[in-house]
């Protein structure tokens, strides 16, 4: 007597493998560069001066254009690397909202940003921080931000979400340093790091006190 069951063919049993994990999607900017608007009039008889060439109380100084030209090379080199491994050229550029007494912040980097064929957001303005720095942070790219210098502490200090990490104040004679934050992915904090421009005679190698 054969048993039946002794004939049965048997499908050879499944692996059993863990689930693949979905792949994770970074969403947020990983690099957000701050500069100050470049240099503005003095009461010592500089002048600042529209880019068509008219005097202009608005507008940058000779020599804040002279800076707003150089940092299409600070933030976009051709040929050569970049001076600081903490800086990479944005994909996404924001300024200040211009106003009836400054245009200065947009100004600066305008010649960077037709270089790049980048259209720079002014959709923020002054009191405006911290939906410019929700803004920015959720932007998929690398950022430059130029600000006013009131304001720039102020962002920082959203993004660190503390008020120690950097400057709380920003000199009114210092328009040659960029603070930039890093993170690696979007769920971990920020690192802060000065970086001094050192584009134009006079600009400085040291960084802004942590006063």
């Amino acid at each position: 007597m054969v048993c039946g069951n002794c004939c049965e063919r048997r499908e050879p049993r499944a692996e059993l493998r863990p689930p693949v994990p979905p792949r994770r999607i970074r969403v947020g900017a990983t690099r957000i560069m701050l500069i100050r608007h470049a240099e503005k009039p003095s009461g010592a008889g500089t002048s600042g001066v529209s880019a068509t060439g008219r005097e202009d109380f608005r507008s940058l100084t000779v020599h804040g254009w002279q800076r707003a030209g150089a940092l299409i090379a600070l933030f976009a080199p051709r040929q050569t690397q970049f001076s600081s491994s903490h800086l990479a050229t944005p994909t996404a550029i924001y300024a200040s909202r211009p106003t009836s007494r400054s245009a200065r912040p947009l100004q600066t980097v305008e010649p960077l940003a037709q270089t790049l064929s980048i259209s720079i957001d002014i959709s923020y303005g002054h009191e405006e921080e911290g939906r410019l720095a929700a803004a920015a942070s959720a932007n998929n790219s690398i950022v430059l931000i130029s600000w006013k210098r009131d304001g720039l502490p102020m962002l920082g200090n959203i993004l660190s979400c503390n008020a120690t990490t950097c400057p709380q104040s920003w000199p009114e004679d210092r328009f040659d340093v960029i603070w930039v934050f890093d993170r690696p992915r979007d769920d971990v904090g920020w690192t802060f790091t000065q970086v001094p421009q050192r584009l134009l005679p006079g600009d400085r190698a040291e960084p802004i006190p942590a006063w």
